[in-house]
């Protein structure tokens, strides 16, 4: 008597918001059209909304700041141009004290093409308008990749320094008012850079960033542990026979690990994947680490955000194809990703459908939801923010299901069962096969129509 055989297989479904803005969407604008601008920093205060857009007027050779107080709607408020005769000055962190109205910012900048980088430190006040600016100039160049609030007392910056021709990476902690608490340098001779920079639970400092190994041009991640004097712990380099990281970022969670995300080239040497890791914090050891590729070039570019269930968002980009162009373009990317490293739910959002979109970086909204800041190009490249909900969709229900459940049969000895999985964001596919088959594929084409 024949043996019957079945398959099953369960799918988990993830959607994806293309085409999503023929709806009512929470907010998503381009800003300043000037041509060649970032929004490069946000943060969100008792539902103002604090923007930093640096803008490069590349034929006159000048660069400018500019502070921006928007409400929730995005509507402006008030600005502030930041401009010190350079022609590269950029911010890479920002703090806002809601009730004093003093700011602080801090980045690099190089003042002609002839002269160094410097760090800087910029004070200001919503209440008396004043601002103060520090420049920090030495024998040794410094260029800030990032730039935290610590607590009231204290600012740390991270980034790259410049000693006898090689780049090496730089920690510096500041008071409130600029004063150089300490600063630090990591690495051997040769060429590492830092990218961002977190405290840990004991007060110490964790950086990340890439080192390149040899005259070649293929880096490795590296991460140094500190402590709170700065003082080195340990340094760890991650890597393979190609190029790793762009944009190197790390976070400490509530159970004390680390997380670094970044993309990486481990997989192929054309193709570059989207990568996380957990890391533990004693001796910097890999607890658990994911790739989640994609068709085309992907990135987890911005600082993730840990949320009060575990799980991490996170944005960056992704190569998709415009159907008109057949080109590949980027679009803006926002990741939720459960502890365990499986995505729960994954987001392509937009300003321009027809070219190059990307989220640089991402903030909580204290009422819910996630705001996301980059760029856009359309004509030229413009600064872009966008709003999303707790669900990363950018307009309500992105991706709800008109219909609990639905199935097929054929005669062909395929069924086909879809319905919501109610302990989830997601949709739960089953489809069996009741005859043999070699090779079973099951492609789905989501269309979503409203």
């Amino acid at each position: 008597m024949p043996v019957k055989t079945a398959l099953f297989l369960v799918y988990t479904l993830f959607f994806t918001c293309e085409f999503c803005f023929a709806q009512s969407v929470y907010l998503n604008k381009n800003i300043d059209q000037r041509g060649s601008e970032i929004a490069s920093n946000l943060i969100v205060k008792d539902s103002i909304l604090f923007l930093t857009v640096s803008h490069g007027v590349i034929l006159n050779l000048e660069n400018r700041n500019t502070l921006y107080k928007l409400n929730e709607d995005g509507n402006l408020q008030d600005s502030i141009v930041f401009q010190y005769d350079s022609i590269i000055f950029n911010i890479r962190g920002i703090h806002v004290n809601a009730i004093s109205g003093d700011v602080r910012l801090g980045g690099s900048m190089l003042k002609n093409r002839d002269e160094e980088y410097c760090a800087f430190f910029l004070k200001y006040s919503y209440t008396t308008n004043d601002s103060e600016f520090i420049k920090y100039c030495d024998e040794y160049p410094k260029l800030l990749r990032d730039f935290r609030y610590i607590n009231p007392e204290y600012y740390i910056g991270a980034g790259i320094i410049y000693i006898n021709g090689y780049n090496q990476f730089y920690l510096v902690k500041y008071d409130q008012d600029g004063t150089i608490l300490f600063e630090k340098n990591y690495g051997t001779p040769g060429y590492q850079e830092a990218w961002s920079v977190a405290q840990l639970p004991d007060s110490g400092y964790v950086i990340a960033g890439w080192v390149r190994q040899g005259s070649s041009f293929d880096y490795d991640l590296m991460l140094v542990r500190t402590d709170k004097d700065g003082n080195q712990k340990w340094l760890k380099k991650y890597g393979g026979p190609n190029h790793d990281g762009d944009g190197n970022h790390v976070q400490v969670l509530k159970n004390g690990n680390i997380l670094m995300s970044t993309c990486r080239h481990a997989l192929s040497s054309t193709h570059y994947d989207s990568w996380l890791a957990i890391i533990n914090p004693a001796n910097g050891n890999i607890i658990l680490e994911k790739y989640y590729v994609q068709e085309w070039n992907n990135c987890f570019f911005a600082k993730p955000i840990e949320m009060e269930d575990g799980a991490i968002v996170i944005g960056g980009y992704r190569g998709v194809v415009n159907e008109d162009s057949a080109r590949v373009i980027r679009y803006g990317s926002l990741t939720k990703i459960h502890p365990n490293g499986n995505v729960v739910w994954d987001r392509l959002l937009y300003f321009n459908p027809q070219n190059n979109n990307r989220i640089l970086g991402i903030t909580s909204d204290p009422k819910g939801g996630f705001w996301g800041y980059g760029w856009t190009y359309n004509t030229n490249q413009d600064g872009w923010l966008i709003k999303v909900d707790s669900l990363g969709c950018p307009f309500p229900d992105c991706d709800s299901i008109s219909v609990s459940t639905w199935e097929i049969s054929t005669e062909a000895g395929i069924s086909l069962r879809a319905y919501p999985n109610p302990a989830s964001e997601n949709a739960i596919i089953h489809y069996q096969f009741s005859k043999q088959v070699a090779s079973p594929m099951l492609e789905i084409l989501i269309c979503m129509v409203k």
